[in-house]
């Protein structure tokens, strides 16, 4: 695993420590922005290592 490959797991440990905070159910409009903004960077990183891979 490089670097980059741990600072993602890293970025994502950070990103359940956030959905749990703003996990409430009167907070849906936060939490959508929230899981919007974790699968575009998500699909980023995909892009990346499949990139990276080829």
């Amino acid at each position: 695993m490089d670097s980059r490959q741990s600072g993602y797991l890293l970025e994502l440990r950070y990103a359940f420590k956030l959905l749990r905070l703003y996990f409430f159910p009167n907070n849906l409009l936060t939490l959508t922005k929230f899981l919007y903004l974790v699968l575009s960077k998500f699909s980023e990183m995909l892009r990346e290592l499949s990139s990276y891979e080829g």
